[in-house]
């Protein structure tokens, strides 16, 4: 988890910079908000999955059965 926040804060202290030059304050405001609605809604639509079709390794097998079999196994290896 500390990675993982490392991560997020370089990210955000680099590219809020470039978002504030870019869309002004209201506009850095507007597109987190967007970016961070739009993984509530990819967290809510796994979560549905999960809970219909209970499976171990549930994001994998997600992916291999309704995108491809390809992006499947980068995926897997994203997630190891």
């Amino acid at each position: 988890m500390i990675c993982i926040g490392g991560t997020i804060g370089i990210g955000f202290a680099k590219s809020s910079g470039e978002i504030i030059a870019i869309a002004g304050p209201g506009g850095a405001l507007l597109a987190f908000l967007l970016v961070g609605l739009v993984a509530i809604c990819v967290m809510e639509g796994v979560c549905e999955m999960i809970n219909l079709w209970p499976i171990s390794n549930g994001m994998i097998e997600f992916v291999r059965n309704f995108v491809d079999d390809d992006l499947a196994v980068v995926v897997g290896f994203t997630y190891w």
